[in-house]
């Protein structure tokens, strides 16, 4: 039995009901079969990687499109990779983090503060790798800006095997710089009864008002997210969502509210999705921020969030959580594993009271 949960260092802070706020868990098995029943065949091994920012500095000293960390994968056949990293940078004005595989750029996000402060920023990528040691880095567009220890930075990476049914796709999301009223659409077929992890992000440059950004699945919702700024600046929004499907035709959509200004080409914003097919062991879970008040009224260091799983066979477990905050200044939240260790940490600043989502993983 395995407690995932967020918690805040801010009281009365965050939450506004279930759309605003959850916590998305992907279970795999570490070895991975084909089949529903037990077998005796050897599974394929699934590998996860996590690598904290070891180097001292807050920031620390780095130069420009260096690698922040580094993390080396080697693999004995193709296989499929989900990679996501963060790190807090400290600067006044506009820094970009980048997923870099081989020193290639994968993911570009971004971050803007109109002083000198602390802001954190994801970057994400699914697709394949060759068989042989590939390298993973996260690299910062501004020197002496970026980290401040493993708790503030790190780089997650899932192996999954290319077994039958499983499947990664990423497509970008052509628009304007910005366009307004977005509405990317793609459809994918699941072959089988599969668990699904979806993650779309893109930025948005909203001059007065909020740019809010939506997840849907067969024009249903699944997730939210937000920016409430009027500075004319770009800032990156994800969504998340981890479900159950059964086999057969899916559409997926991210899509604003009315009149938003979102995207700025392919490289700026994508849709990347994870399938595999309902092997024994596989899950998915999606719990949301159940309780009421907008913001919440709840003491800090209190659960926020809480979600218990139960895995029958040694797994491993991809958690994803985010929720909406109002506050003037920063503020911090974590995920917490049995209700006692942090998993990652994150942080949120404006400089006044207003609405923005912070993410963790």
């Amino acid at each position: 039995t395995h407690t995932f949960s967020i918690r805040s260092n801010r009281a009365n802070a965050f939450g506004c009901g279930t759309a605003w706020g959850d916590i998305d868990i992907l279970v795999l098995p570490e070895k991975l079969t084909t089949t529903l029943a037990p077998t005796k065949k050897p599974g394929k091994t699934v590998v996860a990687y996590q690598t904290g920012d070891i180097r001292s500095g807050c920031p620390r000293a780095q130069a420009a499109n260096t690698p922040l960390i580094t993390r080396k994968v080697t693999v004995k056949e193709d296989s499929y990779v989900v990679a996501t990293g963060h790190m807090i940078r400290l600067y006044s004005g506009r820094a970009d983090l980048h997923l870099r595989l081989n020193n290639k750029i994968l993911d570009y996000s971004l971050t803007y503060t109109p002083s000198r402060q602390w802001k954190d920023t994801q970057v994400y990528w699914v697709g394949s790798i060759k068989k042989g040691t590939q390298t993973f880095t996260v690299t910062g567009s501004r020197a002496n800006a970026f980290g401040c220890g493993p708790t503030w930075g790190d780089l997650d990476i899932l192996v999954i095997p290319k077994l039958s049914g499983v499947a990664v796709y990423q497509f970008g999301i052509p628009s304007g710089c910005p366009s307004t009223n977005l509405k990317f659409t793609k459809t994918i077929t699941l072959p089988k009864d599969s668990v699904v992890y979806a993650t779309g992000h893109i930025i948005t440059n909203q001059k007065g008002g909020r740019a809010d950004l939506y997840l849907k699945i067969n024009n249903g919702m699944r997730d939210y997210a937000l920016s409430e700024d009027s500075t004319g600046q770009w800032v990156d929004l994800t969504v998340n969502h981890a479900t159950t499907l059964k086999k057969g035709k899916y559409t997926f959509q991210i899509t604003s509210n009315k009149n938003a200004r979102f995207g700025c080409g392919a490289g700026w914003g994508d849709l990347d999705i994870v399938v595999v097919p309902k092997f024994k062991g596989v899950a998915a879970y999606n719990e949301p921020d159940r309780k009421s008040g907008c913001p919440a009224k709840r003491a800090a260091n209190t659960d926020l969030i809480l979600k218990t799983i139960k895995v029958d066979q040694t797994s491993i477990i991809k958690v994803t959580g985010h929720i909406i905050r109002t506050f003037s200044g920063r503020a911090d939240a974590y995920l917490k594993y049995q209700r006692k260790s942090t998993l990652d940490t994150s942080l949120t600043y404006t400089n006044n009271r207003r609405w923005e989502d912070v993410k963790l993983h």
